[in-house]
């Protein structure tokens, strides 16, 4: 369980660490906007090799259905996330995260504001991706109690 665990947040922490070192020195906003453009620059080859993915006949339908199995490995209890899983409908996943260790670790870290940054990449990877629609209502990081995820085919 702990594996998964550390694997995510080696991924946060560097981001922790130089958000909170430019902080320092040059105030929050600036540190928030590198770290912001950072994600940023990291989302745009997932979503670009998943557009392409997407307009391989069946394709979409596919994604949704392995959504499931990835989500439960990459954002399940074994990384330190409490999920909520809804029953599988045709062409449509539905799940919501109660407790997030980003939310949670980066809190610890005294940087609770950057949480949204990894919210939005979610909507920055699967929104807008043909022959899927990637919905959201909120996020722990940005004040909600959960993070929602809806993906379906359209």
């Amino acid at each position: 369980m702990r594996v998964n665990f550390y694997r995510k947040l080696r991924r946060i922490f560097p981001f922790a660490a130089v958000y909170l070192t430019v902080k320092e020195k040059y105030g929050e906003n600036v540190a928030f906007k590198i770290v912001e453009d950072y994600a940023i620059s990291c989302c745009i080859s997932p979503h670009l090799m998943l557009s392409k993915l997407m307009k391989v006949p069946g394709m979409p339908g596919l994604f949704i259905k392995l959504w499931d199995p990835i989500t439960k490995k990459m954002f399940g209890a074994s990384c330190g996330f409490k999920n909520v899983f809804y029953q599988k409908k045709k062409d449509e996943y539905r799940m919501d995260i109660i407790s997030c260790p980003y939310y949670n670790y980066l809190s610890e870290l005294g940087c609770p504001e950057i949480t949204k940054i990894f919210c939005e990449n979610d909507e920055r990877v699967y929104g807008k991706i043909p022959g899927v629609a990637f919905m959201r209502t909120g996020t722990i990081g940005k004040g909600a109690d959960r993070c929602d995820f809806y993906i379906k085919k359209i």
